[in-house]
């Protein structure tokens, strides 16, 4: 920025991160995952932005768990039918709270919601860290929390780095999945059902990052980056 008194100025950009534009619609009609970053940069102070899509039908099942991020989350919803949120609303998600599919009834197929997701990465040297957190369906009692590690670096971008707040999810539910006394309640007895990891596309976002990256690197001679 400028000086105190003076014009305000930003800094340009480095020619390695280029101002880019993209087309939610567009971006998330191609997105191999609920949640689909629309730009490549992750790195520290980096505003990252994220579309989301949800739709109904007869055999959809999208579960229900709870986020928790170290950083401040504002989600737009640009358009919607039969869901919980109206078209151009608004809101700063809390440093937890639930997901799902935001649908009235999801197995409705006429249903759908396209929303945006942006946070703001650290650039303090604080550690960024999100988590996940799954409660009971009858008596809401807390089952299973697992927190990870989000914390950007100078030079991230998802052609390097697998976006954590998908790639690390499918390990962190598959270890919920497979103990079934992880999923009985302790406080009312109720076994709870396995979460749906395959409603949400993360472990195909998983899987084909992390080959674009051997793929990106392969003559490169550095190590691939991996997630969870």
């Amino acid at each position: 920025m400028g000086e105190i008194g003076t014009e305000p100025t930003i800094a340009p950009p480095r020619p390695d991160r280029p101002p880019l534009h993209n087309n939610l619609f567009n971006c998330m009609q191609k997105g191999n995952a609920n949640l689909t970053l629309l730009f490549p940069y992750l790195h520290r102070g980096a505003m990252v932005a994220a579309g989301a899509l949800f739709i109904g039908g007869p055999d959809r099942s999208y579960g229900h768990f709870y986020h928790h991020n170290s950083v401040d989350e504002v989600i737009t919803n640009f358009t919607s039918n039969g869901a919980m949120l109206q078209p151009g609303q608004v809101y700063c998600g809390g440093r937890r709270h639930g997901v799902n599919s935001f649908l009235k009834d999801e197995k409705n197929a006429a249903y759908f919601a396209l929303m945006s997701v942006v946070q703001r990465q650290t650039d303090d040297g604080t550690p960024q860290t999100e988590g996940i957190s799954v409660h009971c369906k009858k008596c809401r009692h807390q089952l299973f929390f697992e927190e990870f590690d989000a914390s950007p670096d100078d030079e991230s971008t998802d052609r390097t780095h697998p976006f954590p707040s998908v790639a690390c999810l499918p390990p962190i539910f598959e270890k919920y999945n497979r103990d079934e006394a992880m999923r009985t309640c302790p406080e009312c007895g109720t076994v709870n059902e396995p979460f749906p990891i395959s409603s949400w596309g993360w472990e195909e976002y998983r899987l084909k990052t992390e080959v674009m990256i051997r793929a990106g690197e392969a003559h490169s001679g550095r190590p691939a980056a991996t997630a969870g």
